[in-house]
């Protein structure tokens, strides 16, 4: 009996045709498939982790070509730290162990780039279990992962945002607890003091004891406000320097002088240590002393009686280096970093020994900025002192003017009275009135007053004054309006009449207005009477 009589198929059997064909089919589509892959990396490997078929997607991705791919160990396309840390071995005991092996990292392609992937590695087995090699399905993952990144460095972005603004807040409540603190504090004092001196019984030790009281904690809030003015010009650009070549060291020295009687007062040793340089900068004197007066304040409010400031002026190369250093109770290093913050205390809590906003060294920070220098604070800790050192840009000395002079630091005083002078004064307020009147009374001027713009002007045409003193915050008109009014008017109706801005608003931009409206001066409230009596006898002298 032949073999197809025995039952054995014979080849030309149509159903080992169909099975063939159907093999041949699945064969073809796999290839196919495995070639139109291209976002992803498909190979085979041994039982030993070598390369054994290479697909497009591979090639595309890695940037091997199935010639140099195959043969070649899996391993070749991990990072040199995994391979140290044997991850390819343990991606292929996984998969020996569980079937399969899940995971993300990174590879490595053939010019040496590196990118992210996540990978499939699975265990191929044979009809009796045994380990035929493992397919590898790779992913590049690069761009996902950089989104991701990118969402969580947003994510931190934003807590630290939040944290920041969390902290500001803070910050500003505590700053306007303060704020309210320090205002009602010195005011509680004024309206105090006003109320005994008000019923009249004492005598003259308490009368100028009261007096000196009020004086003190009027010039405190005056202070206070003017930092506020300060910040808030600086925040807004609105802060201008009279920029010109000055001498250093006399800023400094005015400064000391002004300080040595609150020195005097603490029990403290306040000591200059100037050098023979007069040290020449381009700076604005009036806010340079503003600076150091700051430091010296700040130094000998944290200095304890007997302690010890010392004030020094130095050269170094072509800056200037000004330092404050004093005795007294230090810095924590960890607030340090902060000093300079707006609205920074060390101590800010209810039971603080000493006063103020916590911006005083924020104005010192940025008027020593603006004049192209830079401030920094040492401390070796509580107990320790503390050292605050200023640089600034030394002018060279073919640069400086032989007739450039320091500004006068110190007020105006009076040297002439007010004899026969008449003054006009116009305020809506009416205390303000009383005094301001009572003060040029006293110095020997004949005053007349009024409570709005349009009184003003009547009195003003009606009088005849010599001087002109004007508010210029009024309802109605205000004192602008007053100016224009007056300066419209003919000579021999008081057109002429020499006129200052007497006023709450005091900054440079209130005086360039008031003085281009037509006012001669421009006295910012509060005015020391001197200086207000030497306005007055400026502005009544004759033309020279």
């Amino acid at each position: 009996m032949d073999g197809e009589a025995q039952g054995h198929p014979s080849p030309d059997d149509p159903g080992i045709s169909q099975v063939e064909n159907l093999l041949h089919e699945r064969t073809a589509t796999l290839q196919a498939l495995l070639h139109g892959v291209r976002d992803y990396a498909i190979y085979t490997l041994t039982p030993e982790g070598r390369i054994s078929s290479w697909h497009l997607g591979a090639e595309l991705m890695m940037g091997y070509s199935a010639e140099d791919a195959v043969g070649m160990s899996f391993a070749a396309i991990f990072t040199p730290e995994d391979c140290a840390l044997g991850q390819p071995e343990q991606e292929l005991e996984v998969a020996i162990r569980h079937g399969e092996y899940k995971g993300e990292g990174q590879r490595v392609r053939r010019d040496g780039s590196r990118f992210d992937v996540a990978v499939v590695l699975t265990a191929l087995r044979g009809p009796r279990g045994e380990l035929l090699g493992f397919l590898k399905l790779t992913q590049d993952i690069t761009a996902r992962r950089a989104g991701e990144r990118a969402l969580a460095e947003a994510l931190r972005a934003s807590q630290l945002a939040r944290a920041e603004a969390e902290r500001a807040s803070h910050s500003k409540g505590e700053f306007l607890a303060t704020l309210s603190h320090e205002l009602r504090t010195p005011l509680s004092a004024i309206l105090g003091w006003a109320h005994v001196l008000d019923r009249g019984v004492f005598d003259a030790a308490t009368l100028k004891h009261g007096l000196d009281a009020i004086a003190r904690n009027a010039r405190q809030q005056v202070q206070l406000i003017e930092d506020l003015l300060d910040m808030t010009r600086i925040e807004t650009g609105q802060m201008r320097l009279d920029m010109q070549r000055i001498e250093l060291g006399a800023v400094l020295a005015v400064a000391v002088d002004s300080a040595l009687p609150t020195a005097t007062a603490r029990g403290l040793v306040l000591r200059p240590r100037f050098g023979a340089d007069p040290g020449w900068v381009m700076g604005d004197a009036a806010r340079l002393q503003q600076v150091v007066g700051n430091l010296l304040d700040n130094a000998m409010k944290f200095t304890p009686r007997g302690g010890r400031v010392e004030v020094s002026l130095t050269r170094s190369g072509d800056r200037l280096l000004v330092t404050v250093a004093d005795t007294g109770q230090g810095i924590e290093p960890a607030f340090l970093p902060r000093l300079f913050d707006r609205f920074q205390q060390q101590d800010a809590t209810t039971t603080r020994r000493h006063g103020g906003l916590g911006i005083g060294l924020a104005i010192v920070r940025q008027l020593v900025l603006r004049h192209g220098g830079s401030v920094e604070a040492h401390s070796a800790g509580p107990g320790r002192g503390a050292t605050f050192i200023i640089t600034l840009p030394a002018l060279a000395e073919e640069s400086v003017l032989p007739t450039a002079t320091m500004p006068a630091g110190a007020a105006a005083t009076a040297d002439s009275r007010l004899d026969e002078v008449h003054v006009l004064l116009v305020d809506d307020e009416a205390d303000v009135r009383d005094i301001t009147a009572r003060i040029l009374t006293g110095a020997g001027a004949k005053v007349s007053t009024a409570a709005t713009a349009a009184e003003g002007l009547q009195r003003l045409v009606q009088d005849r004054p010599d001087v002109l003193l004007s508010d210029i915050g009024m309802p109605g008109e205000d004192g602008y309006d007053l100016i224009r009014r007056v300066r419209a008017l003919p000579p021999e109706a008081g057109g002429g009449t020499p006129a200052a801005a007497f006023t709450a608003y005091a900054g440079r931009e209130d005086a360039e207005r008031a003085l281009s409206t037509g006012y001669q001066l421009h006295l910012a409230k509060p005015v020391a009477p001197d200086a207000l009596v030497s306005a007055v006898v400026q502005l009544a002298a004759p033309p020279a």
